[in-house]
């Protein structure tokens, strides 16, 4: 994304940072994070996206990208 993206919000990149290490930290190196809005877009390896679904993974998710300052977390299924 870049700055001029309309559906950024202000300090997304920020945001996209923290979440992108804090989900590295909780074993999730692979994933990346995309900032739309309230909504971190978490886009991977099919594998890994799947594996942010099971518990205690997906807690561990919610925590590190809710703690990045997203209300939202969703999945990108098409990478590209």
């Amino acid at each position: 994304m870049t700055v001029s993206d309309p559906n950024m919000a202000p300090g997304a990149d920020a945001r996209e940072a923290a979440a992108t290490a804090a989900l590295a930290a909780a074993g999730f190196p692979a994933l990346r994070v995309r900032a739309l809005g309230d909504v971190a877009a978490l886009a991977g390896p099919p594998s890994v996206l799947a594996a942010t679904l099971a518990e205690p993974a997906r807690a561990d998710v919610l925590a590190a990208v809710r703690g990045a300052g997203f209300r939202h977390v969703a999945l990108e299924l098409a990478d590209g």
